[in-house]
């Protein structure tokens, strides 16, 4: 530190999970798959409460693939999630504050994500899905 200035301690950084907003994204890469859409595993999984965004969230909602959505939130324990999203759900504020919760206060720390179509297996680590692959894969 610099004289003068008040002396803190170092901060720790706090490490995050995947959320189930990213698993929505995310796809296998291989070559021989069409669509690539993946099968999500947990092992572990933490709760971490995020400040409420209704224009984040509204920007979003059209982008989510919601079969998906509600297949990975069920492999975490969150079977709440209508079978399907209707235009009334996007004005009520009790479920979108449900939704927050599902796409960023789930954190998956440790499992696997399996491609629905070659069976290839991605690990999940300390919150972070490890996406590569062989080189003869794509």
């Amino acid at each position: 530190h610099f004289p003068g200035e008040a002396f803190s301690q170092p901060t720790v950084a706090v490490a995050f999970g995947m959320r189930l907003l990213t698993l929505n994204t995310l796809r296998c890469a291989r070559k021989d798959v069409d669509e690539g859409r993946l099968r999500l595993v947990a092992t572990k999984v933490q709760m971490r409460e995020s400040a409420f965004d209704k224009p984040f969230l509204l920007h979003v909602l059209p982008s989510l693939e919601w079969a998906a959505l509600r297949e990975a939130a069920s492999a975490v324990g969150v079977t709440s999630l209508p079978e399907t999203l209707d235009d009334e759900m996007r004005t009520d504020e009790g479920f979108l504050r449900a939704l927050h919760h599902v796409l960023f206060d789930v954190h998956v720390i440790e499992g696997e994500l399996i491609c629905k179509e070659s069976g290839q297996v991605f690990k999940v680590e300390d919150g972070r899905p490890n996406m590569m692959l062989p080189e003869d894969l794509v």
